[in-house]
Protein backbone atom coordinates (compact mmCIF):
# COMPACT_ATOMS: atom_id res chain seq x y z
CA UNK A 1 0.00 0.00 0.00
CA UNK A 2 1.12 3.44 -1.14
CA UNK A 3 0.28 6.26 1.13
CA UNK A 4 -1.24 9.21 -0.62
CA UNK A 5 1.10 11.72 1.23
CA UNK A 6 4.40 10.78 1.04
CA UNK A 7 4.15 8.00 -1.42
CA UNK A 8 5.70 5.46 0.89
CA UNK A 9 5.32 1.84 0.58
CA UNK A 10 4.14 -0.24 3.00
CA UNK A 11 2.56 -4.05 3.45
CA UNK A 12 -0.73 -3.20 5.96
CA UNK A 13 -3.62 -1.30 5.99
CA UNK A 14 -2.46 -1.08 9.69
CA UNK A 15 0.84 0.15 9.01
CA UNK A 16 -0.27 2.72 6.60
CA UNK A 17 -2.54 3.95 9.34
CA UNK A 18 -0.12 4.01 12.02
CA UNK A 19 2.70 5.32 9.35
CA UNK A 20 0.29 8.45 8.73
CA UNK A 21 -0.58 9.01 12.11
CA UNK A 22 3.01 8.98 13.21
CA UNK A 23 5.73 9.92 10.43
CA UNK A 24 7.10 13.11 11.48
CA UNK A 25 7.57 13.28 7.64
CA UNK A 26 4.38 12.56 6.59
CA UNK A 27 2.72 14.71 8.96
CA UNK A 28 4.58 17.48 7.58
CA UNK A 29 3.72 16.42 4.25
CA UNK A 30 -0.53 16.49 5.57
CA UNK A 31 -0.35 19.61 6.73
CA UNK A 32 -0.45 18.47 10.32
CA UNK A 33 3.02 19.38 11.98
CA UNK A 34 4.92 22.39 11.61
CA UNK A 35 8.75 22.00 10.81
CA UNK A 36 10.44 23.20 13.52
CA UNK A 37 13.31 25.14 11.10
CA UNK A 38 13.97 25.49 7.58
CA UNK A 39 16.60 22.72 8.16
CA UNK A 40 15.04 19.66 8.63
CA UNK A 41 15.84 16.36 6.98
CA UNK A 42 13.30 13.88 6.35
CA UNK A 43 15.35 10.52 5.33
CA UNK A 44 13.71 8.74 2.14
CA UNK A 45 14.51 5.01 2.33
CA UNK A 46 14.42 4.28 -1.74
CA UNK A 47 14.86 1.00 -3.20
CA UNK A 48 18.18 1.76 -6.09
CA UNK A 49 16.55 -0.89 -8.46
CA UNK A 50 13.05 -0.39 -8.52
CA UNK A 51 12.83 3.38 -6.92
CA UNK A 52 10.25 2.69 -4.64
CA UNK A 53 9.73 4.67 -1.53
CA UNK A 54 10.18 2.43 1.91
CA UNK A 55 8.74 3.80 4.88
CA UNK A 56 11.97 2.68 7.23
CA UNK A 57 15.89 0.87 6.38
CA UNK A 58 14.47 -2.56 7.44
CA UNK A 59 11.27 -2.59 5.16
CA UNK A 60 14.05 -1.37 2.56
CA UNK A 61 16.26 -4.17 3.16
CA UNK A 62 13.40 -6.54 3.57
CA UNK A 63 11.90 -5.55 0.20
CA UNK A 64 15.90 -5.98 -1.71
CA UNK A 65 15.52 -9.53 -0.96
CA UNK A 66 12.52 -10.39 -3.21
CA UNK A 67 12.69 -7.10 -5.14
CA UNK A 68 11.56 -8.56 -8.96
CA UNK A 69 14.42 -5.76 -11.10
CA UNK A 70 17.10 -6.25 -9.02
CA UNK A 71 16.65 -10.45 -9.10
CA UNK A 72 16.51 -9.69 -12.72
CA UNK A 73 19.75 -7.48 -12.74
CA UNK A 74 21.54 -9.92 -11.02
CA UNK A 75 20.40 -12.99 -13.41
CA UNK A 76 21.69 -10.66 -16.14
CA UNK A 77 24.97 -10.29 -14.81
CA UNK A 78 25.79 -13.90 -13.76
CA UNK A 79 24.39 -14.87 -17.55
CA UNK A 80 27.38 -12.13 -18.57
CA UNK A 81 30.11 -13.43 -16.85
CA UNK A 82 29.00 -17.17 -17.72
CA UNK A 83 29.47 -15.80 -21.52
CA UNK A 84 32.64 -13.73 -20.53
CA UNK A 85 34.38 -16.88 -18.65
CA UNK A 86 33.16 -19.17 -21.70
CA UNK A 87 35.02 -16.66 -24.14
CA UNK A 88 38.07 -16.90 -22.11
CA UNK A 89 37.83 -20.92 -22.35
CA UNK A 90 37.68 -20.09 -25.64
CA UNK A 91 40.78 -18.10 -26.36
CA UNK A 92 42.68 -20.25 -23.87
CA UNK A 93 41.83 -23.09 -26.72
CA UNK A 94 42.97 -21.52 -29.59
CA UNK A 95 46.20 -20.12 -27.98
CA UNK A 96 47.16 -23.87 -27.05
CA UNK A 97 45.93 -24.73 -30.61
CA UNK A 98 48.41 -21.96 -32.49
CA UNK A 99 50.81 -22.86 -29.58
CA UNK A 100 50.45 -26.81 -30.70
CA UNK A 101 50.81 -25.73 -34.82
CA UNK A 102 53.85 -23.75 -33.73
CA UNK A 103 55.41 -26.55 -32.28
CA UNK A 104 54.46 -28.75 -35.05
CA UNK A 105 56.06 -26.50 -37.58
CA UNK A 106 59.23 -26.15 -35.29
CA UNK A 107 60.11 -29.64 -34.64
CA UNK A 108 61.74 -30.79 -37.61
CA UNK A 109 64.95 -32.00 -36.73
CA UNK A 110 65.40 -35.38 -35.61
CA UNK A 111 66.71 -38.10 -38.12
CA UNK A 112 65.44 -41.46 -38.92
CA UNK A 113 68.59 -43.11 -40.41
CA UNK A 114 66.79 -46.03 -42.00
CA UNK A 115 64.50 -44.06 -43.54
CA UNK A 116 66.89 -41.51 -44.64
CA UNK A 117 69.05 -44.31 -46.53
CA UNK A 118 66.08 -45.86 -47.89
CA UNK A 119 65.90 -42.27 -49.61
CA UNK A 120 68.94 -41.62 -50.91
CA UNK A 121 69.47 -45.28 -52.31
CA UNK A 122 71.05 -44.00 -55.93
CA UNK A 123 69.11 -47.76 -57.10
CA UNK A 124 68.05 -46.39 -60.84
CA UNK A 125 70.60 -49.84 -62.20
CA UNK A 126 68.68 -51.87 -60.58
CA UNK A 127 65.44 -50.65 -61.61
CA UNK A 128 66.55 -50.26 -64.83
CA UNK A 129 67.22 -54.24 -65.09
CA UNK A 130 64.23 -54.97 -62.74
CA UNK A 131 61.84 -53.25 -66.05
CA UNK A 132 63.69 -55.04 -68.27
CA UNK A 133 61.47 -57.63 -70.46
CA UNK A 134 62.43 -60.90 -68.99
CA UNK A 135 63.37 -63.56 -72.16
CA UNK A 136 63.80 -67.38 -71.75
CA UNK A 137 65.05 -69.59 -74.15
CA UNK A 138 62.63 -73.10 -75.00
CA UNK A 139 64.02 -76.70 -76.23
CA UNK A 140 63.61 -74.72 -79.67
CA UNK A 141 65.96 -71.93 -79.02
CA UNK A 142 64.04 -69.54 -79.75
CA UNK A 143 62.65 -66.47 -77.38
CA UNK A 144 59.64 -65.81 -75.52
CA UNK A 145 57.57 -62.43 -76.02
CA UNK A 146 57.53 -59.86 -73.82
CA UNK A 147 56.45 -60.24 -70.41
CA UNK A 148 53.38 -58.85 -69.29
CA UNK A 149 55.10 -56.43 -66.90
CA UNK A 150 57.11 -54.88 -69.58
CA UNK A 151 53.24 -54.88 -71.65
CA UNK A 152 52.04 -52.47 -68.92
CA UNK A 153 55.22 -50.40 -68.48
CA UNK A 154 54.81 -49.96 -72.67
CA UNK A 155 51.40 -49.01 -72.39
CA UNK A 156 52.08 -46.22 -69.59
CA UNK A 157 50.05 -43.02 -69.92
CA UNK A 158 53.06 -40.48 -69.63
CA UNK A 159 52.73 -38.20 -66.74
CA UNK A 160 52.37 -34.94 -68.26
CA UNK A 161 51.26 -31.38 -66.49
CA UNK A 162 47.66 -31.97 -68.24
CA UNK A 163 47.51 -35.30 -66.64
CA UNK A 164 48.60 -33.44 -63.10
CA UNK A 165 46.25 -30.86 -63.54
CA UNK A 166 43.52 -33.52 -63.21
CA UNK A 167 44.94 -34.68 -59.49
CA UNK A 168 43.14 -31.88 -57.47
CA UNK A 169 39.59 -33.02 -58.89
CA UNK A 170 39.81 -35.85 -57.42
CA UNK A 171 40.53 -34.81 -53.82
CA UNK A 172 37.21 -34.76 -51.80
CA UNK A 173 36.26 -33.84 -48.27
CA UNK A 174 36.19 -37.37 -47.38
CA UNK A 175 39.65 -38.32 -48.06
CA UNK A 176 40.75 -34.97 -46.06
CA UNK A 177 38.23 -36.87 -42.77
CA UNK A 178 40.36 -40.32 -43.97
CA UNK A 179 43.85 -38.66 -43.36
CA UNK A 180 46.50 -40.59 -44.87
CA UNK A 181 44.38 -43.24 -46.11
CA UNK A 182 42.40 -40.75 -48.10
CA UNK A 183 46.21 -39.39 -50.11
CA UNK A 184 46.67 -43.06 -50.50
CA UNK A 185 43.13 -43.64 -52.22
CA UNK A 186 43.74 -40.33 -54.19
CA UNK A 187 47.13 -41.48 -55.26
CA UNK A 188 46.68 -44.58 -56.20
CA UNK A 189 43.81 -44.04 -58.69
CA UNK A 190 45.81 -41.20 -60.30
CA UNK A 191 48.93 -43.67 -61.11
CA UNK A 192 46.58 -46.47 -62.47
CA UNK A 193 47.97 -46.88 -65.99
CA UNK A 194 50.50 -44.34 -65.26
CA UNK A 195 52.99 -45.81 -62.87
CA UNK A 196 54.12 -48.98 -61.61
CA UNK A 197 56.35 -50.49 -58.84
CA UNK A 198 58.76 -53.39 -60.29
CA UNK A 199 60.47 -53.83 -57.08
CA UNK A 200 58.09 -53.75 -53.93
CA UNK A 201 61.09 -53.63 -51.27
CA UNK A 202 62.70 -50.76 -52.48
CA UNK A 203 59.89 -48.77 -53.67
CA UNK A 204 61.26 -48.83 -57.30
CA UNK A 205 58.61 -47.04 -59.54
CA UNK A 206 58.73 -46.67 -63.33
CA UNK A 207 56.70 -44.18 -65.26
CA UNK A 208 56.76 -41.97 -68.32
CA UNK A 209 57.18 -38.43 -67.84
CA UNK A 210 55.86 -36.10 -70.22
CA UNK A 211 58.28 -36.67 -73.48
CA UNK A 212 57.21 -40.30 -72.87
CA UNK A 213 60.73 -41.35 -72.07
CA UNK A 214 61.15 -44.10 -69.21
CA UNK A 215 62.05 -42.76 -65.78
CA UNK A 216 62.19 -45.21 -62.24
CA UNK A 217 61.95 -43.54 -59.33
CA UNK A 218 63.59 -45.04 -56.29
CA UNK A 219 61.08 -44.90 -53.12
CA UNK A 220 58.78 -43.03 -55.41
CA UNK A 221 60.33 -39.85 -54.12
CA UNK A 222 60.37 -37.26 -56.72
CA UNK A 223 56.32 -38.76 -58.07
CA UNK A 224 55.34 -38.37 -54.00
CA UNK A 225 56.80 -34.56 -53.99
CA UNK A 226 55.08 -33.84 -57.18
CA UNK A 227 51.50 -35.01 -56.33
CA UNK A 228 51.63 -33.43 -53.29
CA UNK A 229 52.83 -30.10 -54.54
CA UNK A 230 49.81 -30.49 -56.96
CA UNK A 231 47.19 -31.41 -54.50
CA UNK A 232 48.65 -28.74 -51.81
CA UNK A 233 46.77 -25.75 -52.59
CA UNK A 234 43.22 -28.07 -52.43
CA UNK A 235 43.93 -29.77 -49.22
CA UNK A 236 44.39 -26.03 -47.90
CA UNK A 237 41.27 -25.09 -48.98
CA UNK A 238 38.86 -28.37 -48.06
CA UNK A 239 41.34 -28.28 -44.62
CA UNK A 240 40.32 -24.53 -44.27
CA UNK A 241 36.86 -25.27 -44.60
CA UNK A 242 36.58 -28.47 -42.20
CA UNK A 243 38.06 -26.08 -39.65
CA UNK A 244 35.56 -23.50 -40.08
CA UNK A 245 32.98 -26.66 -39.61
CA UNK A 246 34.72 -27.64 -35.97
CA UNK A 247 34.81 -23.95 -35.09
CA UNK A 248 30.67 -24.12 -35.60
CA UNK A 249 30.47 -26.81 -34.16
CA UNK A 250 32.31 -26.04 -30.90
CA UNK A 251 30.85 -22.65 -30.60
CA UNK A 252 27.19 -24.49 -30.72
CA UNK A 253 28.27 -26.54 -28.11
CA UNK A 254 28.02 -29.80 -30.52
CA UNK A 255 31.57 -31.25 -28.92
CA UNK A 256 33.26 -30.71 -25.81
CA UNK A 257 36.20 -28.78 -25.70
CA UNK A 258 38.71 -32.48 -25.78
CA UNK A 259 37.23 -33.19 -29.07
CA UNK A 260 37.42 -29.69 -30.20
CA UNK A 261 41.18 -29.88 -29.60
CA UNK A 262 41.32 -33.49 -31.06
CA UNK A 263 39.99 -32.95 -34.35
CA UNK A 264 41.65 -29.22 -35.00
CA UNK A 265 44.96 -30.89 -33.92
CA UNK A 266 44.49 -33.76 -36.64
CA UNK A 267 43.69 -31.28 -38.77
CA UNK A 268 46.49 -29.24 -38.45
CA UNK A 269 49.40 -32.21 -38.32
CA UNK A 270 47.84 -33.50 -41.76
CA UNK A 271 48.33 -29.78 -43.31
CA UNK A 272 51.95 -29.65 -41.77
CA UNK A 273 52.51 -33.57 -43.21
CA UNK A 274 51.54 -32.39 -47.15
CA UNK A 275 53.34 -29.37 -46.96
CA UNK A 276 56.31 -31.70 -46.16
CA UNK A 277 55.88 -34.07 -48.32
CA UNK A 278 55.17 -31.37 -50.73
CA UNK A 279 58.48 -29.96 -50.15
CA UNK A 280 60.46 -33.23 -50.06
CA UNK A 281 63.31 -31.69 -47.64
CA UNK A 282 65.23 -34.26 -45.80
CA UNK A 283 65.08 -31.38 -42.92
CA UNK A 284 61.51 -32.34 -42.73
CA UNK A 285 62.59 -35.35 -40.86
CA UNK A 286 64.70 -33.14 -38.03
CA UNK A 287 63.16 -33.01 -34.18
CA UNK A 288 59.93 -35.17 -35.56
CA UNK A 289 59.84 -35.97 -32.07
CA UNK A 290 56.48 -37.62 -32.41
CA UNK A 291 57.33 -39.67 -36.05
CA UNK A 292 54.15 -38.18 -37.33
CA UNK A 293 55.50 -36.91 -40.28
CA UNK A 294 57.89 -39.95 -40.85
CA UNK A 295 54.93 -42.65 -40.29
CA UNK A 296 52.54 -40.41 -42.85
CA UNK A 297 55.42 -40.85 -45.66
CA UNK A 298 56.18 -44.56 -45.07
CA UNK A 299 52.55 -45.14 -45.23
CA UNK A 300 51.90 -43.33 -48.07
CA UNK A 301 54.66 -44.47 -50.28
CA UNK A 302 54.45 -48.31 -48.89
CA UNK A 303 50.58 -48.64 -49.20
CA UNK A 304 51.00 -46.84 -53.10
CA UNK A 305 53.92 -48.68 -54.05
CA UNK A 306 51.58 -51.81 -53.18
CA UNK A 307 49.18 -50.98 -54.87
CA UNK A 308 50.21 -49.94 -58.04
CA UNK A 309 53.02 -53.45 -57.94
CA UNK A 310 53.11 -55.78 -61.12
CA UNK A 311 55.21 -58.57 -60.48
CA UNK A 312 56.50 -60.51 -63.85
CA UNK A 313 54.31 -63.62 -64.80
Amino acid sequence: MKCEYCNTDLKTNSSLKYHQKTARYCLIKQGLLEPECEHIIIEEHICEYCKKNLSTKHVLNSHLLTCIIKIENEEKNKKQQQIIQHNKQIEEIKNNYERQIEEIKNNYGRQIEELKIQIREKDNIIASIASQPKTVTNNNNSRSTTNNRQLIINNLIPLTEDEYKKLPEMLTPEHIEQDVLGYIQVASEFLKNKAICTDLSRKMVTHKDENGKLVTDPNMNNLSIKMFNVLTEKSRQIIGQKSLELNDQHSKNEIDNEEFINKACKLSQLRVNIIKMASGDDKNEEDDTENNYINFRIKCIDDVCSNIYERER
